[in-house]
């Protein structure tokens, strides 16, 4: 019931998204881009713009590391030592989004558990 009905859950690739070109009008990432290798986030970045249309909305809210301090720097450590219960990384979301061509369009930065999130909407 509730949204059951008219939605469908596909599992695939963030790198090889299952998709046709210009599929979407959004897509939205939260505290996902973050659990992805350094190494793969241009290429999934990448596959987000595939998927999007002309002017498609993108949305990512993701653990930041701009602007980190002592916290930040304590959440890192404990991510190196206990990944598996830790999994996000801080990354600087903005930086790489600029760097893969996107266009900002508005960021906000907020803090959850002391930890500072940054959250972005960008359009291709």
């Amino acid at each position: 019931t509730g949204l059951s009905n008219c939605t469908t859950l596909i599992w695939g690739d963030a790198a090889r998204l299952p998709y046709a070109d210009h599929s979407f009008d959004a897509v939205f990432m939260s505290f996902t881009l973050e659990l992805f290798d350094t190494p793969n986030l241009p290429l999934i970045l990448t596959e987000a713009k595939r998927v999007l249309r002309e002017n498609g909305r993108f949305c990512v809210v993701a653990l930041s590391k701009e602007n980190g301090g002592i916290i930040t720097s304590l959440y890192e450590l404990f991510h190196d030592t206990f990944p598996a219960y830790a999994d996000c990384r801080p990354i600087f979301a903005r930086k790489l989004l600029v760097e893969q061509s996107f266009r900002v369009v508005d960021g906000r930065h907020a803090s959850m558990f002391g930890l500072p999130v940054e959250i972005i909407l960008a359009t291709i």
